[in-house]
């Protein structure tokens, strides 16, 4: 199985893929570590969302996008007229 990363023009990972795309191929190992950190600050916007964690116990050079990712959750709620 193939295995591809497709990152922007200033080289942030937008989507990694198993299948044919138009990204750039990677190995296995660096599909499944790109993945691990993915998975890894999901769990961490749903932490810090869900007030489990506070925006300091995130490691600081991930801080500021997680707490993003929050905002834009919390924002996207508030248009949703919801929190489900």
């Amino acid at each position: 199985m193939r295995h591809y990363a497709q990152y922007d023009e200033n080289g942030t990972l937008v989507a990694i893929g198993n299948s044919v795309g138009n990204g750039t191929e990677i190995t296995e190992e660096e599909y499944n570590g790109l993945l691990a950190v993915i998975q890894e600050k999901a769990a961490l916007v749903d932490r810090l969302y869900n007030g489990e964690i506070t925006a300091e116990d995130i490691r600081e050079d991930w801080r500021v996008e997680i707490q993003n990712r929050v905002e834009a959750r919390i924002k996207f709620r508030a248009n949703e007229g919801g929190d489900s």
